[in-house]
This record gives C-alpha cells, structure tokens and sequence, in this order.
C-alpha cells in the first residue's frame, strides 16, 4: 500500500540548519550583530521541522519506526530552534536550551544506534553516520564556549551531518520522483470518489 512520504521537505531543512549552525558555531557566534542576522533563519527552519516533526510523530504516515525515528528528533530540535531564535533575536544566552539539545543528542546516539543495530533504512551507513555526528554535535554544544577544540569540533560535525542529510535528501528526491515510486499514488478523496462510482 503506498503512503504520504514528504521526508525530503524536512531531510532539506535539516541540512540548511545544520549548516548554517556549522557557520553560526565557526564565524558567527561571538558578534552579537551576527547572532541576531541567525535568528530568523533558525526560527524558520525550527517551525518547519517542528510542524513536519508533530505531524510525523501524531499521524504515522510513513511506515513504523521511521515516524519515530524521524519525526521524535524533528520534533523535539524544531521546538528548541523556534525557541533558541527568539533568545537569539533578544540577545540572550543559550546555556539552557542547548542542554535541552545535549537531552536531544542523547538520543539521536541512540537513534543512530537503533539503526545500525537493526539495518533500518536503505542506507544504513549513512544514516547512522549523519544522526550521529549530528547527535554528537549537540551534546558537546553546551561545552563549546569553553574550548576552541570544542568549538571546532561542534562546527566541523555539524558540518558532516549536514553534508550527509543533503546527500540523503539528494537520493530521496530522486527516490520519490522516479517511475515506479509514487506515480500510483491516488488522494485519499479521489480513492473513495473511485469506489463510489463503482
């Protein structure tokens, strides 16, 4: 049976996140000027995840685990970037809600695991590799103010799992617009406008 599938949607806004906060960690953090010019960026990026992520989370409508191992991670990231941009765009710090990130992190290693463990996905490797880097970033994103070493390393793994989610999401367009894929796809109203008539 074929489903609603619009994971490219946030696959895409995850990357552009990622490597934005990449830039922000690297270059742009310590002017306060630059902190602000990223806070409507995140805020945007943030209430696209968060929408995307609750839908997937409530509804299911992408096969089993794959709506909690996608929409959970969406969810939960989407809310703090929403909230982070306001802080952001009000000049205050992000001590708190980066260690409600490093919670996040937490389980995004988990998330990484789980798929590793269980082959879930068609690209196994790489999606354990970018929830990874990405989980692993935002657990030492806390610590990032302290420690140069840190701080780049935050910087280059965002960097990382933002190339991979852009390469994921490259191969699901693809994916989802080839014949064979969804071009069978009928509306849910158009399948009970069908069955009436017959």
């Amino acid at each position: 049976m074929l489903y609603i599938n619009y994971l490219t949607f946030p696959l895409v806004t995850v990357t552009g996140v990622l490597l934005l906060g990449a830039w922000y960690v690297a270059r742009a953090e310590q002017r306060e000027d630059h902190r602000r010019a990223f806070a409507a960026a995140f805020g945007a990026g943030g209430l696209i995840l968060a929408v995307t992520g609750f839908h997937l989370t409530f509804t299911w409508p992408i096969p089993a685990q794959y709506n909690i191992a996608f929409g959970e991670p969406l969810a939960y990231f989407g809310t703090l970037l929403v909230i982070g941009s306001v802080a952001l765009s009000r000049g205050v710090g992000l001590g708190p809600v980066s260690v409600l990130g490093a919670l996040g992190g937490v389980t995004n290693l988990v998330v990484a695991t789980a798929i590793f463990r269980y082959r879930l996905t068609s690209i196994t490797m790489t999606a354990t590799m970018m929830f990874g880097a990405s989980g692993l970033a935002a657990v030492l994103f806390p610590f990032r103010s302290g420690s140069r070493l840190v701080r780049s390393s935050v910087a280059v793994l965002l960097l990382i799992a933002g190339a991979l989610f852009g390469v994921t999401a490259c191969g699901a367009y693809l994916h989802h617009l080839a014949p064979g894929s969804f071009d069978r796809w009928i509306p849910a109203q158009a399948r009970g406008a069908s069955a009436a008539r017959e």
